[in-house]
């Protein structure tokens, strides 16, 4: 729920304290990737946050998309992962 909130109150704060706060925030909105949170929330936020970047035109953007496409590809190989694990489950029990 807290996710859910950040990302659409993230658009109530002005461009030079969007700005100022962009790191911390992009490095809190990340750090919801590797705690128990559905991660279609935490991706929504990740979208409004960096698409408000992007509107701003915050310097910070261009730099911590490493970072961002790290984070964001990681998850979907854990996400491949477990998918393939559960599959290959179900393969082996209707042997």
């Amino acid at each position: 729920m807290c996710v859910q909130a950040i990302g659409r109150l993230v658009h109530l704060f002005s461009s030079v304290k969007f700005t100022e706060q962009y790191p911390r925030l992009m490095q809190n909105v990340l750090g919801f990737y590797r705690k128990n949170v559905d991660h279609l929330c935490v991706s929504e936020t990740l979208n409004s946050v960096v698409l408000l970047a992007h509107q701003w035109n915050v310097a910070q953007l261009k730099v911590s998309m490493d970072a961002i496409l790290k984070e964001v590809l990681n998850e979907v190989k854990n996400i491949y992962l477990i998918f393939y694990i559960k599959l290959s489950f179900v393969f082996i029990d209707s042997s």
